[in-house]
This record gives C-alpha cells, structure tokens and sequence, in this order.
C-alpha cells in the first residue's frame, strides 16, 4: 500500500537517493559532479529539504536538518561514482522512477506538501524513460547527401552509419512511444 511506503523504504536512504539518482541522470553526472558545483548541490539540498519534510508530514517521522549536513559531508568523502540509477539509463535498462520518486512524490501530495524540486525531478525522469537510450551522435548539415558523406569520411566515419534523420526521426526511432 502506498500509504506504508515509508515504512518500508527508510527515509534516510530515500534523503540521499532521491537527489543523486536524479540528478545524475537529468544532469549526465556523477556524485562529485553534483557536490562540485554550487547550483547543482543547491539542488541537492533542495531535494533533502523536501524529502525531510514530507517524511514529517507523512508518518510525523522528523529527521533532523543536520542529517542533511551529515548526508553531504559522506558524499563529498566518497570516491566519485555514477549512481545505480544512472548506470541503468546509461545501459539502456528500465528505470525504478515509480519506486523511489512516484511513491513518495504521491504521498507528500496527499499530505497537502509542497515538494516542487522532487516533482519537476520526477517529471524529468518520467520522460527520460519513455525513451530507449539516445546515444551521443555528431550531426552534420550538408546540403546534399554527398556532402555528408564527404564530410562523415573525413571524420572517420563508415557511410553506413550516416543517418539523414530530422530530429523527428531520432526522436522515433529511440521512442518507446512513437510521435507522428
């Protein structure tokens, strides 16, 4: 049952993961990225800030404002890594957006909590998922055909993985949910 979600999930480990799983998908980043840059450990924090206090409103289960304190100065400790979560996106597997981010997204909304940063993240990654892994790809414009093969040769590039793809067509082609 949804409403017995932080009872079973420890809000602690849900403090830390909502923030550095996401991140690092939406953001293409490891955990010292995230902790290297102002604006991205400004969202780090954020996201604590509202797992904190859903988990209060929740199941009135308080976690203290320096856990979060606590929680940066481990990660800063840690020898840089991507998450479990990003090494899923990068290998093209199904992400887990429903358990660690729905879940609890849905219950701090029933609680009447605002928790803006967590929904955005969630609505980020939802639509990540609905797309088969995009790998990186060097676009050319050409005015012709032959032009893009001239130039994709130069670069050392086969003919044969030459694509005249509008970004429609990626977009199609990657898509678990075709666009027409």
């Amino acid at each position: 049952r949804l409403e017995t979600f932080f009872e079973r999930v420890p809000q602690k480990k849900l403090v830390w993961n909502i923030p550095f799983n996401g991140l690092s998908v939406v953001l293409n980043s490891s955990t010292s990225d995230l902790m290297g840059n102002k604006y991205t450990r400004a969202l780090v924090i954020s996201l604590m800030v509202e797992v904190l206090t859903a988990a209060k409103a929740v199941h009135q289960r308080h976690i203290p404002q320096s856990f979060v304190e606590e929680m940066l100065e481990a990660t800063a400790k840690m020898k840089p890594y991507h998450t479990s979560m990003k090494l899923d996106y990068d290998a093209g597997r199904p992400l887990e957006v429903e358990a660690i981010f729905g879940a609890p997204l849905k219950l701090a909304q029933q609680a009447g909590v605002d928790v803006p940063h967590m929904e955005m993240l969630y609505q980020q990654l939802k639509y990540l998922d609905e797309y088969d892994y995009i790998p990186e790809f060097l676009e050319i414009e050409a005015n012709s055909i032959e032009t893009l093969h001239k130039y994709a040769k130069l670069l050392g590039f086969d003919i044969e993985e030459c694509k005249p793809w509008s970004t429609l067509d990626l977009i199609n082609y990657y898509s678990k949910k075709k666009i027409n």
